[in-house]
């Protein structure tokens, strides 16, 4: 609930003054939103959600979320619906899905209206503040690990499809005495200094914190060793 609070209060700052971004970032990055979604259809395949969307005057669709459950009771027919939690980087990978049709998402359209295109959000995903350990070959073991988080790995698998200039990414373990590092290696077609940190936080938000995460470019003379002991985890179709 405090970090709901925090997010509502980052709200009214930027209302006040909307060039002070920073807080609304952080507190939007490390929230949950609610949203009421329709026909929830479960079957062998998974569950189906339908969301709500709001259209503008250029007839582009952007979903809709809420901080808090009174704010969706502002509309009385949201109200009866179905109501989930739902991440912020969550929200991103169903507005990068191939598949999607969203230019953004709007956070209390029935007050706030706090839209968030596109645009926005890679913004967002770049400035947002990254720190990993240093990529040191030096003595280093490689391979991949018997055990590791496949079902966070296909959630970052999904997401990896949202980015168009990622190529492919490499998984594998590198082992330096005691210490233990996820290294994933990325073949990309853009600037790699404004990528790694979007990719780099996508990886950290679903794998837990105790795990080191190294993020490195393929053309980065220090992959070459890793590369040649490690797994692809996605490749751009």
């Amino acid at each position: 609930m405090k970090r709901k609070y925090e997010l509502e209060e980052s709200i009214k700052q930027i209302k006040l003054n909307p060039g002070n971004n920073k807080n609304f970032i952080r507190q939007l990055t490390n929230s949950n939103l609610y949203t009421p979604v329709r026909n929830i259809n479960e079957d062998i395949k998974g569950t189906s959600l339908i969301f709500n969307t709001l259209v503008d005057n250029k007839n582009d669709q952007y979903l809709i979320f809420f901080t808090n459950i009174d704010e969706i009771r502002i509309n009385e027919g949201l109200s009866k619906q179905e109501i989930i939690e739902i991440s912020y980087y969550d929200i991103v990978t169903i507005i990068f899905d191939q598949k999607s049709t969203y230019c953004g998402f709007v956070i209390n359209p029935f007050s706030d209206s706090i839209i968030v295109d596109k645009d926005d959000i890679y913004q967002i995903n770049n400035r947002t503040a990254f720190s990993e350990p240093a990529f040191v070959e030096e003595n280093a073991i490689f391979g991949v690990p018997i055990k590791y988080p496949k079902t966070e790995f296909e959630f970052i698998k999904q997401y990896l499809k949202s980015i168009k200039s990622v190529n492919s990414v490499y998984f594998t373990l590198m082992q330096q005495g005691s210490s233990e590092n996820y290294v994933f290696i990325v073949e990309h077609d853009s600037e790699f200094d404004k990528l790694k940190p979007e990719i780099f936080n996508t990886i950290s938000f679903y794998l837990p914190k105790e795990i080191n995460i190294c993020v490195i470019e393929s053309d980065d003379k220090k992959a070459k060793e890793a590369v040649k002991n490690s797994m692809l985890i996605y490749k751009k179709e």
